[in-house]
């Protein structure tokens, strides 16, 4: 079983889907265009430069984009400020990535256009920066353990829950979608989510197809 994610969350003010695509153009390029789900098929991944997804939940909207999470977790850059323009100027947003295949978790977040927080797992380093939101201490806090692969692993203490270094990022980024959103969005996902799909360049993106969608767990 596996999930890859990654992409921006935020809680934006109310518009309408030509509004959306407005603000899709203005923060990632007007080379950007909306394609309907029934013409996507199987080319679409947001791991592939040039593919968007946009889902909107419980009042935040999710963007999905391979690109921008790489730029900001794990070359270190900062989210530039006409991007944050262009999303709104919200008051908090959350870039993130989750890769089950390559071992690869992690969050940043910005408070009023100001990074406070980020916590990155790649391979078997973790980089955390900030002070954590008192939702994460559990994690921070977990006992450690060898578990019975001989392999070093932590307890939550307050669930009970076992996960080893790579999935405690992993837990964390959970709680921490939850804890400002309300959701994560992955754990709801099935055959009748809706996406808004975006593509730059259609017919090079569709060269690039991996062959198996994005969003789905396998």
């Amino acid at each position: 079983m596996g999930l890859s994610t990654a992409g921006v969350a935020f809680k934006p003010d109310s518009f309408t889907p030509g509004d959306e695509q407005e603000m899709i153009r203005r923060a990632f390029g007007s080379a950007f265009h909306p394609i309907p789900a029934s013409e996507i098929r199987n080319y679409h991944d947001i791991r592939v430069p040039g593919n968007i997804a946009v889902e909107s939940k419980n009042g935040a909207t999710f963007i999905y984009n391979g690109e921008l999470a790489e730029r900001v977790l794990f070359e270190g850059q900062a989210l530039e400020p006409a991007l944050l323009s262009a999303l709104g100027s919200p008051e908090v947003i959350v870039v993130f990535c989750h890769y089950d295949s390559g071992g690869s978790f992690g969050y940043a977040i910005w408070e009023k256009g100001v990074r406070v927080r980020s916590r990155v797992h790649t391979l078997d380093k973790t980089s955390d920066d900030g002070v954590p939101m008192e939702l994460e201490l559990p994690w921070l806090q977990a006992e450690q353990l060898v578990d019975e692969d001989g392999e070093l692993a932590y307890r939550n203490m307050e669930s009970g829950e076992i996960a080893t270094e790579a999935y405690v990022t992993a837990r964390m980024l959970g709680q921490v979608m939850d804890g400002l959103f309300g959701v994560a969005p992955w754990d709801e996902w099935d055959y009748k989510t809706k996406f808004n799909y975006y593509l730059r360049r259609p017919e090079e993106a569709a060269k690039q197809a991996p062959g198996k969608s994005w969003w789905k767990i396998w």
